[in-house]
């Protein structure tokens, strides 16, 4: 079975080098997935962060699942 999902993204540049940004998601009939996302660039290099159900890091008892990525980027 495949289920319609849809999500609201909002983005904050901090600083000229790091952006902070959250998403809110729309998952079976609920908005019950908030998930946060980093992006560092470090002159040629871009190191980013994401995760999603980020609650589930704080009930780790009460959750299903959780998800997390890291990740580094070279620019040319």
């Amino acid at each position: 079975a495949s289920h319609t999902g849809f999500a609201v993204n909002a983005t904050y540049k901090i600083m000229k080098a790091l952006e902070l940004g959250g998403t809110l998601g729309l998952r079976n009939g609920s908005f019950n997935n908030l998930g946060m996302h980093f992006v560092a660039q470090l002159g040629p290099v871009q190191l980013f962060g994401v995760t999603d159900n980020i609650i589930s890091a704080f009930r780790p008892y009460n959750s299903k699942n959780a998800n997390g990525r890291l990740g580094l980027n070279i620019i040319l």
